[in-house]
């Protein structure tokens, strides 16, 4: 796959697996460690959309889903190559779904 083609993948019923889901929120990594060759094979940070992330996050709410953990290579990142919002504001957009108890993730 080229990078210049890869796109976030829409949502999957197999994402979840009972009360807990996975949602990826961004990809690549701009950091370029010297031992790290992320950068290289995946290019610079991308971050979903939040449209596409909350839109992703109501439907597994509407599933039954109680616990989100969010992928990236570096969450924390979230936003700041788009201008969209940051990641806490995702954070505390994502808090604010009824449905979601938990919110995890992993960088």
């Amino acid at each position: 796959i080229e990078k210049k083609d890869y796109k976030f993948s829409p949502f999957k019923d197999t994402r979840a697996e009972g009360h807990s889901a996975w949602v990826n929120i961004i990809k690549g990594c701009s950091n370029f460690c010297s031992y790290c060759i992320v950068p290289y094979l995946r290019g610079s940070e991308e971050s979903k959309p939040s449209d596409a992330v909350m839109d992703e996050i109501s439907q597994l709410a509407a599933r039954g889903v109680v616990e989100i953990t969010l992928l990236g290579q570096n969450v924390n990142g979230y936003g700041k190559d788009s201008g969209d919002i940051s990641f806490i504001e995702l954070l505390e957009k994502i808090n604010a779904v009824e449905k979601i108890r938990w919110i995890r993730f992993l960088t």
